[in-house]
């Protein structure tokens, strides 16, 4: 997973690509919260950009369906 995630999903057009960001992301985000219980987690902020970056995949998602909703209408 690349640093930048919001230029990472500018460009990608096919939700299943996105649908597979979004899995590692979340699993990503599982991983976080699990250290931070076990108090292994140093840099808390993580978790906050990790979910900032799954609202952003989400975005873009509702984004190219309401956009192909569009199209077919």
């Amino acid at each position: 997973m690349t640093k930048n995630i919001k230029e990472m999903i500018k460009d990608i057009k096919e939700e299943g690509k996105l649908q597979s960001i979004l899995y590692e992301l979340r699993q990503k985000l599982v991983e976080l919260k699990k250290q931070h219980i076990e108090g292994k987690l140093k840099d808390t902020s993580k978790l906050r950009k990790i979910r900032k970056d799954i609202a952003r995949v989400l975005t873009k998602i509702n984004q190219l369906k309401r956009k192909n909703a569009k199209k077919n209408a």
